[in-house]
């Protein structure tokens, strides 16, 4: 019986790890979770992932503490060395186990998972987009290519994976055939879902913060402040100035379970 492991980075997003413990733990046998003691501009943090916050599912958590991130200049270099330590909580998998790689804001539909095909080696997840809040869907890209699935013998490393880009193709395109694996429902992209602190943190050590290697731009700083940040939400704004759209929603059957059963819970994430 093949194995699945749901796999991803973690920073803080305690939340959304509580929604995807809940929605996925009766389909994935174990979650490899990889914090690192470094952002992505080099500066130091804690770890802070707690397991006893999560005691129920404490049996199925591979936590993977990674303090040996890469110094130098490009941030990318730390985000991709980071995602590859994932390898590390895979050790006891088998060749034809299912690993699902992601990142924490990227929860895939459990309903959906059976649908991958291992003759197609690997295949991408197609999810709703939302932003700052469970139920403000992104109208300007409505559709994110997040979790990837891959059979284990197949996996040439996670960031390999990741950087596959999935899309539709015609048929006669032979050669990227493989890439046309779409899973349609696949899941949902909860981004920003966090305090406008937690935003700020976050945007100050990003990739994106400060890249001169593979975009060779910066974040324009008029953005990188609480008061900014704020009134980005409110207006319902992109929090970096890009011309997005976003829309409430209605919460319905769509949406993961956990929440439509835990609206409670979740009531400062609903608009």
């Amino acid at each position: 019986m093949n194995k699945i492991f749901d796999c991803f980075s973690y920073w803080d997003e305690d939340l959304l790890l509580d929604l995807r413990f809940h929605l996925l733990n009766n389909i994935v046998d174990y979650f490899v979770i990889v914090e690192s003691n470094k952002t992505w501009q080099n500066n130091y943090k804690e770890l802070k992932f707690n397991i006893n916050k999560f005691k129920k599912f404490k049996n199925k958590i591979l936590y993977v503490p990674v303090t040996d991130m890469p110094d130098g200049p490009n941030p990318w270099e730390r985000e991709h060395f980071q995602r590859n330590c994932i390898i590390r909580g895979l050790k006891n998998s088998k060749d034809d186990d299912f690993i699902i790689i992601s990142d924490a804001d990227e929860i895939p539909n459990p309903k959906k998972i059976s649908e991958f095909d291992p003759k197609k080696k690997f295949a991408a997840f197609n999810q709703k987009f939302f932003y700052y809040k469970i139920n403000m869907l992104n109208k300007t890209e409505p559709n994110w290519i997040g979790s990837r699935i891959c059979v284990k013998k197949y996996l040439k490393s996670p960031q390999w994976l990741r950087g596959l880009k999935f899309k539709k193709r015609p048929f006669w395109r032979i050669d990227k055939i493989k890439l046309n694996n779409i899973i349609e429902d696949g899941g949902w992209h909860f981004a920003n879902l966090k305090s406008p602190e937690k935003l700020l943190y976050k945007y100050k050590n990003m990739c994106e913060t400060k890249d001169d290697f593979v975009f060779n731009r910066s974040i324009d700083k008029k953005y990188l402040n609480i008061e900014k940040i704020k009134e980005n939400i409110e207006d319902g704004k992109d929090i970096i100035g890009r011309n997005d759209i976003y829309e409430k929603i209605e919460i319905d059957n769509t949406f993961p379970s956990y929440i439509l059963e835990n609206k409670v819970l979740f009531k400062d994430w609903i608009v």
